[in-house]
């Protein structure tokens, strides 16, 4: 505090120790003037001034209340004194000097003093004003002078909290800042550099794209317009506080995640014109907690996922059960489930060990794997059981997929002991959510349809459909559900059922199309020669059942289609109409209506899905055709059983320009499925 005791303030002058610009020159004091300036300084002088006179060696002459008050004594007792007594003796040389050196060309001085007062001392500001008599001899001085030891300890408090602040805003780890409602920064603490690795200077030139990822930016954005939005609404708080978590560039090209707490700066009429907050770098606590969220989720997994094959566990089917159920029943969707268990599994246990038991567990846990979608939920249920939920899924779809399944697995084989190979199977039964049904009768239901497909010779499917008594199935022996019997006596399988044994073995979008469209052709010339439209229709449907099995190998097209169709249970004279037209799959010529139109309508079917696929508008398409089947039936180049076939259209009594119309027609009423 010394160092403030011994300023001097010159009036008018812009430094310490400069000239004024102006002088003030008081003129030559009278008995009269004393008196009214001492007058004056008793009725009107502020209670808080100290005001004296005193001559030009420093006795006084006068003190007012407030000085007498300010030292604890009488006017008598100060009357007389030198002023410099008052002075700490440290202090009253400088004192003197300071007065002695005022001139009529610069007749005024300030400047503070430490003053002791008994046992304490306290710190004035003093005004001297020399006065000179007409000769310019110096007549004495007038001083006013206040208390300013409460100021000067504010002061200190002030600039030492300044001090504090300054330390702990360039040393914090938190950055300090102010922003335009751009975003743009108007401060910001120089902890910046230590987070950040920018200086304020740099930070004051960058645009907020430079300074935010665009994705945080976009979340800033939508806050902040927000933020405005309900701001002065009931209920607001105007003095609430904003955190958000946004990624900001480092200098060095990194990316760090930065907590926000924000607020607003308001005008004089309540408005947000600014924004100012605090920023903390949160990257490592972001890294901690995705760690902790995958450690926790892992362990969730861990709890819920069978060790052996990586699917779920019981727990989790029957956690899943409840949800899928209540989910299906409440938006009337469909919900299908499979039970799934090896055939004769302890056998082989028992034969080969429990580690090759585990092998081939483990091999049906990836088969469902393949055959399953996201969406379902495959489990092991216990040993060599699984269940698998089908979130909208009918049991007809399902059946598609247990069929790939059931492939797939039974494909595999297991080589147990050198020079041994087996091959195992499964039986999956397949049950469909009814409305209002219980979790006990839904497993159930599936649980015995897959003990009835055991019961019936194993590796197969079987299902039924939501509220219905009696379940459909597929299984060897006593025929498919919903037969209807042809004249002859043939055993002809339900459509349903047919479709979802086609989709299980034909995969290609172009292949399929051609079997639908042969479906539609096949029915179409039964109504138009009055034959059995089913019948014809069954086998224009089957009639490639095997085609992607066999690839280019066509010597075995229609011997694997006919091991699929009789592991299925299909009646041996519907096998053998599906696979008429072609000569590999019977020993029998071709002689009837039915194998002429089976030939010749899946040749056309082929050549008009072909060219239709390519070109969706039907009459250019049946120009298109037409040409085709023209060339192919004049060019020498054409292969003799293609040629054979299309003239076989003649043989059953439609010419062949009817033909081509009549199948084009009939194809187009399936075109979403054939793509016409």
């Amino acid at each position: 505090m010394s160092d403030r005791h011994d300023r001097v303030y010159v009036p008018g002058a812009s430094r310490e120790g400069e000239t004024a610009e102006s002088t003030f020159r008081p003129p030559a004091a009278t008995s009269s003037q004393k008196r009214r300036i001492e007058s004056r300084a008793v009725s009107s002088g502020p209670l808080n001034e100290l005001i004296i006179h005193c001559l030009p060696d420093g006795t006084l002459t006068f003190v007012n209340d407030s000085f007498c008050s300010c030292f604890s004594r009488s006017p008598g007792d100060l009357i007389g004194r030198s002023v410099y007594d008052l002075i700490p003796e440290e202090s009253r040389e400088l004192a003197r000097s300071q007065h002695e050196s005022l001139t009529p060309e610069q007749p005024a001085i300030t400047t503070e003093y430490r003053i002791a007062v008994g046992n304490e001392i306290y710190c004035h500001q003093w005004s001297f004003i020399a006065l000179f008599d007409g000769e310019q001899n110096l007549a004495g001085y007038h001083a006013v002078g206040r208390d300013i030891t409460e100021q000067l300890k504010m002061e200190q408090a002030l600039l030492e909290n300044e001090e504090r602040l300054r330390f702990l805003v360039e040393n914090m780890g938190d950055i300090l800042w102010t922003q335009g409602l751009d975003l743009k920064t108007t401060y910001v603490s120089p902890s910046i550099f230590r987070v950040l690795g920018y200086t304020p200077e740099e930070r004051y030139q960058q645009t907020v794209e430079e300074q935010i990822t665009p994705e945080s930016l976009k979340v800033a954005f939508e806050r902040l317009a927000h933020e405005l939005e309900i701001d002065g609404q009931p209920g607001v708080d105007p003095d609430r506080s904003v955190t958000i978590e946004m990624e900001y560039y480092h200098k060095n090209g990194s990316v760090l995640w930065i907590e926000n707490v924000m607020r607003g700066i308001r005008n004089e009429n309540g408005e947000i014109i600014a924004l100012q907050g605090m920023s903390r770098d949160i990257t490592k606590r972001r890294q901690m907690e995705a760690a902790l969220r995958e450690s926790v989720q892992r362990l969730e997994e861990l709890s819920i996922t069978d060790n052996l094959t990586g699917l779920y566990n019981q727990r989790h089917f029957y956690n899943s059960l409840g949800l899928e159920m209540t989910r299906s029943q409440r938006y009337c969707r469909s919900l299908s489930l499979m039970m799934i268990d090896i055939d004769d599994f302890k056998v082989f246990n028992d034969t080969y060990g429990h580690m090759e038991g585990d092998r081939v567990i483990e091999r049906l846990g990836a088969a469902i794997r393949r055959c399953t979608r996201k969406s379902d939920i495959a489990c092991r249920y216990g040993g060599e059981e699984f269940v698998v939920l089908l979130p909208e899924t009918t049991a007809y779809q399902a059946a598609v997929m247990a069929e790939r399944m059931r492939a797939d697995f039974r494909a595999h084989a297991f080589r147990p002991r050198n020079g041994e190979t087996v091959h195992k199977t499964i039986s999956i039964g397949i049950s469909q959510c009814e409305t209002e049904e219980e979790s006990r009768s839904f497993i159930t239901r599936a649980d015995s349809l897959m003990y009835e497909a055991k019961r019936h010779g194993k590796d197969r499917v079987c299902l039924s459909l939501a509220n219905q008594e009696q379940p459909r199935r597929r299984q060897a022996g006593a025929g498919m559900t919903s037969l209807k019997r042809e004249g002859g006596g043939v055993m002809i399988p339900d459509r349903q059922e047919a479709v979802s044994l086609l989709e299980a073995h034909v995969t290609d979008e172009r292949m399929l199309a051609h079997s639908y469209a042969s479906e539609a052709v096949m029915r179409s010339l039964a109504r138009r020669l009055g034959k059995n439209e089913d019948l014809w229709a069954m086998a224009g449907l089957l009639h490639d059942l095997d085609i992607e099995r066999v690839g280019g190998d066509l010597t075995r097209h229609g011997i694997e289609a006919e091991r699929i169709l009789r592991e299925r249970g299909y009646d041996p004279e519907m096998i053998d109409a599906i696979l008429r037209h072609n000569e590999t799959a019977s020993k029998l010529p071709r002689k009837t209506d039915f194998h002429h139109a089976l030939a010749a309508g899946e040749t056309i079917t082929g050549l008009i899905t072909a060219t239709a696929l390519v070109q969706p508008d039907r009459k250019v398409a049946s120009v298109k055709v037409k040409s085709v089947v023209k060339r192919m039936k004049e060019k020498a180049f054409a292969a003799s059983v293609r040629r054979e076939n299309i003239l076989e259209c003649e043989t059953i009594g439609i010419p062949l320009p009817e033909f081509v119309e009549l199948s084009l027609a009939a194809m187009c009423s399936v075109q979403e499925k054939i793509g016409l």
